[in-house]
């Protein structure tokens, strides 16, 4: 789609509403929900992946994280956080939603949480190969003289350093000086590229309070067992959402609106009063603190739940009696299986279903 004014905006807009068509396609289809999240990962590379990406050689070098790609990778960009940036793209913003609708999380939920549990880079950083790609065979025709629109197009926008080119250009630059090697091939580009965004999200992720458990279980930067799990639709979710805080639990409701002013809408209600004034009387009082209802406290305190923890397997519940680190429990298939049930069962007690009759 062409432009009076050259943009490539309305280009990628229907690009992902073309894409955005493929998805709700697929989901007519199959049944999205009895499918390992594992395997949708493949099928959206395969089947709606092409379809937001066609022509990226074109129009990726003018999205947000080709344009403010820092000078130094050392650094974030001057116009703000790497990951927030990236996030805003129209084109990684389809791509977090799409991975959000799968995992049964929230729209708010961290993009930290999302791009580290499915362990996917943002899609500008997996399609840079395409692009420099395309760049290297545009410099072969150069070198080997041929003559065709598209080796003089290349000419000129080297001569009158155009966005593309210069954008591009630079990019390599600043790849290549960081790892001190001249002449990176695509390949190279993009692991360089792929390494630069693991060390942003990794200061993303800690430095984010509301990531306080997820830091606990996350070790590194990869697909997580669980969604290559053949567990129950219900289970995968509230897998997804315990871990990425992504659930109606007081420590998440109370962050939010009037509420987060006052430290008592955090507080577990089974163990400590459901008298507001009652609580407030209490944490008048010097040193008075509440049972926050949190991950931790849902996962091996809250007496409310004492019968649902005895009807998990042996390993599982030695897990959770020694307090291991919450990472041990969801690495293994077994103990992830019965979390699964019990986050579950927790939800169904915690937020029963009012009946309508």
């Amino acid at each position: 789609t062409f432009t009076l004014s050259g943009s490539l905006k309305l280009t990628q807009q229907k690009l992902r509403q073309k894409a955005l068509r493929s998805y709700f396609s697929l989901k007519s289809y199959i049944d999205t929900r009895h499918i390992r999240k594992s395997i949708l990962f493949k099928l959206y590379d395969t089947l709606i992946v092409p379809v937001v990406s066609y022509g990226c050689q074109v129009w990726l070098p003018s999205t947000a994280l080709f344009r403010n790609f820092p000078t130094n990778t050392s650094t974030t960009p001057e116009t703000g956080n790497v990951c927030t940036l990236i996030a805003r793209d129209p084109l990684e913003n389809f791509h977090l939603s799409l991975l959000k609708w799968t995992l049964g999380v929230r729209k708010s939920t961290s993009n930290a949480a999302i791009w580290g549990d499915t362990g996917r880079h943002p899609l500008g950083i997996t399609l840079s190969k395409q692009v420099f790609n395309y760049k290297e065979r545009l410099e072969q025709m150069v070198v080997d003289g041929r003559d065709c629109f598209a080796r003089h197009a290349f000419e000129e926008q080297a001569t009158l350093n155009l966005s593309w080119f210069s954008t591009l250009e630079q990019m390599q630059e600043t790849i290549e000086a960081s790892e001190r090697n001249q002449g990176l091939r695509p390949s190279q580009i993009r692991k360089s590229l792929q390494k630069w965004f693991i060390n942003s999200w990794e200061t993303e992720r800690t430095s984010n309070r509301k990531l306080s458990f997820y830091n606990l279980v996350k070790r590194k930067f990869a697909q997580e067992t669980y969604l290559a799990l053949d567990l129950k639709p219900n289970c995968s979710k509230k897998i997804a959402q315990f871990r990425s805080s992504s659930h109606r639990f007081n420590v998440e409701t109370g962050r939010y609106g009037k509420k987060r002013f006052n430290i008592k809408h955090r507080a577990c209600r089974h163990c400590c009063s459901s008298d507001d004034d009652l609580l407030d009387l209490l944490y008048e009082l010097p040193g008075a603190y509440p049972v926050i209802e949190d991950e931790h406290h849902i996962l091996y305190e809250c007496p409310l739940y004492e019968d649902l923890r005895k009807n998990l397997h042996q390993r599982t519940r030695d897990l959770l009696v020694m307090r291991e680190e919450p990472g041990e429990i969801f690495d293994d298939s077994t103990t992830i299986r019965d979390i699964g049930r019990f986050l579950n069962k927790v939800d169904e007690r915690r937020f029963p279903k009012k009946n309508t009759e």
